[in-house]
């Protein structure tokens, strides 16, 4: 299983937390973007939306897990990648990259 946080030469893929808050509101301004993601633009939603993610155990079978996606230049969340493990080395892999970050090579 893979330890986190997952860090590439541009990106850390890590837990969420209420620091993010901000960063998720700004993903979610864009319409194109907010349409696929489950949570309201709202901060008590995104804050309720956070602590469910971390009530949850890294990897979990059947839960789908979100990570945040922290571009590391500017220390901001630009999206999230969420993975959900169906059985034992099995899973299924989605993400959302914000609207202002997208077409720039990170998904």
């Amino acid at each position: 299983m893979a330890q986190l946080p997952i860090h590439t030469p541009r990106l850390c893929l890590r837990n969420l937390n209420h620091k993010d808050i901000p960063d998720i509101l700004d993903i979610l301004d864009h319409p194109s973007v907010a349409r696929i993601l489950t949570m309201k633009a709202d901060e008590p939603s995104v804050k309720e939306y956070i602590d469910k993610q971390n009530s949850y155990l890294p990897f979990q079978e059947g839960k789908y897990y979100d990570l945040a996606v922290e571009y590391k230049e500017e220390g901001k969340v630009i999206g999230l990648i969420g993975i959900l493990c169906k059985q034992p080395l099995q899973g299924a892999i989605g993400w959302s990259i914000g609207f202002d970050y997208q077409r720039k090579g990170f998904a």
